[in-house]
């Protein structure tokens, strides 16, 4: 693994550990800020994803393009699940309001990393993309590449979707 990536997930890891926002009070601070860095994360792999169409495209690589195209869907839909997910509020007043003990916010910071982490994984799919595509690979190679980044991202989306059952207190994950 890249030592810059294991770098930068260990202090994620470590401030998503010592942040202060999933104590009470300030989990819907904290909530805002996992669902922007997760759109940020997303915008970025979406761009770095552009560029690489745009090399295919002056390179007449037909199928890649596609193939990209199908994973840019993936992360706009992924930006925009992010943009406008439900989120928590800790201080609610309506009876049907879930309540999170301190169990359910560590599953909850614990389902966030895995998050964050499920979007390092597409990042470094990506960039092995653009590698690969430098380097000259097969347009066929190319696109088992591509459909792998695309099923990360999905699985990124389906992971990221789940947080609102862990909120809600529906799931023992």
């Amino acid at each position: 693994m890249d030592p810059i990536i294991t770098a930068s997930l260990t202090a994620t890891k470590a401030l998503w550990a010592a942040y202060a926002g999933y104590q009470k009070g300030k989990l819907g601070e904290s909530d805002q800020a996992l669902r922007e860095e997760v759109r940020r994360r997303s915008e970025m792999i979406r761009n770095h994803l552009d560029a690489i169409h745009d090399e295919a495209h002056r390179d007449g690589k037909r199928r890649l393009r596609r193939s990209i195209n199908d994973v840019m869907q993936a992360c706009d839909v992924l930006i925009t699940d992010a943009r406008y997910a439900v989120s928590h509020t800790p201080n609610s007043k309506h009876d049907a309001a879930p309540q999170m003990n301190k169990k359910a916010l560590k599953k909850l910071i614990e389902h966030d990393l895995a998050t964050l982490e499920r979007l390092r994984d597409s990042t470094q799919a990506a960039n092995q993309l653009a590698h690969d595509l430098a380097g000259g690979s097969e347009e066929s190679e190319l696109v088992d590449l591509a459909g792998t980044v695309r099923q990360k991202m999905t699985g990124a989306r389906n992971h990221f979707s789940e947080r609102n059952m862990i909120i809600d207190g529906l799931t023992k994950r």
